[in-house]
């Protein structure tokens, strides 16, 4: 039986949209519509789908401007494969809902992690750029490049949450770098099992196994603390 698209009980739901948010929305969906109609026609990722594909190409099927494309998407690779801005958007509404309900940081920002790729995936045309993105070796320098900013700003939302010690820079350093890299692990194992069902599943399968791996002998790495000195 494959899985439910339903959140479990205690997910975040997304907020509601404004008038204004529900216009952009509608132009955002003409443009990935577009945009993916010229991608297939262009040859696609086997072809050449992606050099032919030209943001002036894709402005005139959706009868805007070039320069109104560039007020929505920063390239071509955010509406071809992900808009990874949205997304990072996205999940920090996500984290901000999450920190609300009083979590610890690190269960926060690994919840919020799950609550936005399941609120992502829920749009079946997302899932498709999804699957599109994650396999493109066109894909991977942006990704590589907004996981980082990624990482970077979610050590900085977790910091004031984090109780005030020598190591609070350390540890909010380790969290932002586990969810943003455990995160992208997970999905890179949906996509290897061949991208079926839905990607969530598999982040939150990396995260338990992560649980599982670090139930490490610690006596055995406070050790390291206090290194014996060199005899004379």
């Amino acid at each position: 039986m494959p899985p439910s698209s339903k959140p479990s009980k205690n997910s975040v739901a997304a907020p509601p949209m404004g008038t204004v948010q529900r216009r952009q929305e509608r132009l955002r969906r003409r443009l990935f519509d577009e945009a993916n109609k010229l991608f297939e026609e262009n040859g696609g990722e086997e072809g050449r789908g992606f050099e032919d594909t030209t943001v002036e190409q894709i402005a005139e099927r959706a009868d805007i401007s070039a320069r109104t494309f560039f007020r929505i998407f920063e390239s071509k690779i955010d509406v071809i494969y992900l808009d990874m801005r949205k997304s990072m958007a996205e999940y920090f509404e996500c984290l901000d809902a999450r920190l609300a309900q009083d979590l610890d940081p690190l269960s926060a920002a690994v919840l919020a992690r799950l609550d936005q790729i399941h609120q992502f995936v829920s749009d079946a045309s997302n899932l498709q750029r999804l699957r599109r993105a994650i396999r493109s070796p066109h894909f991977v320098a942006r990704r590589a490049a907004w996981y980082a900013e990624w990482q970077m700003r979610l050590r900085q939302a977790l910091r004031p949450y984090i109780r005030q010690n020598t190591d609070a820079e350390l540890r909010a350093s380790l969290i932002a770098a586990t969810v943003v890299k455990i995160g992208e692990v997970g999905l890179l194992s949906w996509s290897e099992s061949g991208a079926k069902g839905r990607p969530e599943i598999w982040i939150a399968k990396a995260f338990l196994s992560l649980s599982e791996i670090l139930e490490i002998d610690r006596s055995r790495i406070e050790a390291y603390l206090h290194p014996p000195s060199k005899s004379k």
